[in-house]
């Protein structure tokens, strides 16, 4: 992958060269076909996905699994598995590819690591993940807001 394309993902904003470099050498490019589930709900998740091309639906299932409510269409740098990274537990919702995506794959040990060896590195994905976390919470926060009385 290059590292342009790692620089225009939300969770690298303002890593240095070296850091993108250390990044880049530490995960995989996937490629996933229309439909094809990345991460299972209740099922254990130990990646971190960066969308660098295509786009993939979250969905929160329902009762019976077969369906579910859409939560979000993730494009070009966003990223998602960042829940089970924060806070070990299996995700509750089925990310799966929305049309032909490629994906930058990053195991949780391996970014855990990186970020340890490195305080600058760690502070600054920290930062751009609680960012991304709180804008996710306000964005749900205004979705509620409409259904006041």
């Amino acid at each position: 992958m290059s590292i342009q394309q790692l620089i225009r993902n939300h969770l690298l904003k303002g890593l240095h060269a070296d850091h993108l470099r250390l990044i880049d050498e530490a995960g995989k490019m996937i490629r996933v076909s229309p439909h094809e589930t990345v991460i299972h709900e209740n099922r254990p998740n130990h990646y971190i996905y960066l969308v660098v091309s295509g786009s993939v639906n979250v969905i929160l299932p329902d009762a019976s699994g077969s369906t579910g409510v859409p939560l979000a269409n993730l494009k070009p740098g966003d990223c998602f598995g960042e829940y089970s990274f924060v806070d070990s537990q299996p995700p509750n919702t089925r990310v799966l590819a929305a049309e032909p995506t490629e994906l930058f794959q990053l195991r949780h040990s391996e970014l855990e690591v990186l970020m340890e060896s490195d305080p600058v590195m760690g502070k600054t994905i920290y930062r751009n993940l609680l960012s991304h976390l709180v804008d996710r919470l306000r964005d749900s926060n205004a979705e509620l807001d409409m259904f006041r009385l």
